[in-house]
């Protein structure tokens, strides 16, 4: 890769990271306001003009880190009915005029791939869905099992696209920012495939289909050690937005953990040495000693054999899953955090 495609891709990265916080700084602050919070209508229209540009700006990144073999994938054995729940979660404010057939069942349904990527790809599935549709539109998420394969299935009106865009939205070098096209590569690179079919039978649906294998070569299982606990988990919350890290801890206490919050990396350190928590959720973005170095430190010190870390950042790209990862996180989760994901996080610890 030459000096002017790496200046670009940190520049995308950086901008994808800012809009993140910025989206996340005005959900606050619209929840926060009677005035905004009375009115849905603006905080859903912030959001989808924000996380528009996001999708554009991550669908370039991604482009260009298939183009020259940079992505990053670390397979997993996923949890793609939970996948699908939390994509709807983090679309809310997309689906809202839309009518949504949700059907993925009630047992856990695995899969096997990266758990960014797939995320990423049922993600941009939905959102292409809300994007090709008009207000009232039916989409359809389901998803079933067939020899061997888990497959997420998202319907739309066929009436509302064309079979050439359907083709063109497909392709690497679609410029759309819907992102399909990564998506279709994402999907092949982990042995699986994203394709479309059009059902003209009944409703006449164009129908975009997921499909990666259930189990991994050799079956990955978690090695975690899980535990059975009577007393709830205590959680430490760090975060230099103060008002985010409050909201996360008072929505954990209300769900039953015990919270205590931190503001910076130094303050954090001495908390987690004086109060060992279980689970520290950890904001890579302190303004005195960053994230990453503070885990480390968590780590060599050796404050609990049991101590699940757990990354919150407003970067979700490779690069920086791979230095979470090696800096010692259990987990990545990205801003503003779906509730589902992270109560599924915490479950494990």
């Amino acid at each position: 890769m030459t000096a002017g495609n790496t200046e670009t891709e940190r520049f995308l990265s950086d901008l994808a990271h800012d809009l993140r916080n910025l989206l996340e700084g005005l959900n606050m602050a619209l929840l926060g306001d009677p005035g905004a919070g009375s009115n849905p209508e603006i905080r859903d229209l912030t959001h989808r003009e924000i996380y528009d540009l996001i999708r554009k700006t991550e669908s370039q990144l991604d482009r260009a880190r298939l183009r020259n073999s940079r992505v990053e994938l670390r397979p997993a054995s996923v949890e793609i009915d939970a996948v699908c729940r939390d994509s709807v979660e983090k679309l809310a404010a997309f689906l809202r005029k839309r009518r949504l057939a949700f059907d993925v069942g009630n047992e856990t349904a695995l899969a096997a791939g990266d758990p960014a990527s797939l995320s990423k790809i049922v993600v941009s599935l939905l959102h292409a869905a809300t994007r090709l549709t008009a207000n009232g539109d039916l989409i359809r998420l389901s998803l079933e099992t067939r020899e061997g394969k888990a497959q997420v299935r998202v319907a739309i009106p066929s009436s509302s696209i064309s079979d050439g865009r359907v083709e063109r939205l497909l392709s690497l070098e679609d410029e759309s920012g819907l992102g399909l096209g990564v998506s279709r590569a994402l999907a092949r690179l982990q042995g699986g495939d994203l394709w479309w079919e059009r059902d003209e039978d009944g409703e006449r649906l164009v129908r975009f289909v997921l499909s990666i294998p259930e189990k991994l070569d050799g079956e990955f299982l978690d090695s975690r050690r899980s535990r059975s606990r009577i007393e709830p988990l205590s959680i430490l919350v760090v975060d230099d937005n103060t008002d985010a890290a409050k909201s996360l801890a008072m929505v954990l206490s209300l769900s039953g953990y015990e919270t205590e919050v931190r503001h910076d990396g130094r303050s954090a350190l001495e908390a987690a040495r004086a109060l060992t928590p279980d689970v520290v959720l950890l904001d890579l973005g302190l303004p005195d000693i960053d994230g990453y170095e503070v885990c480390r430190t968590l780590r060599r010190a050796e404050v609990s054999t049991t101590l699940t870390l757990v990354a919150v950042s407003g970067r979700g790209d490779d690069e920086a899953r791979r230095l979470s990862h090696e800096a010692g996180f259990d987990a990545h989760l990205l801003k503003p955090v779906a509730q589902t994901e992270l109560m599924r996080v915490l479950k494990r610890s």
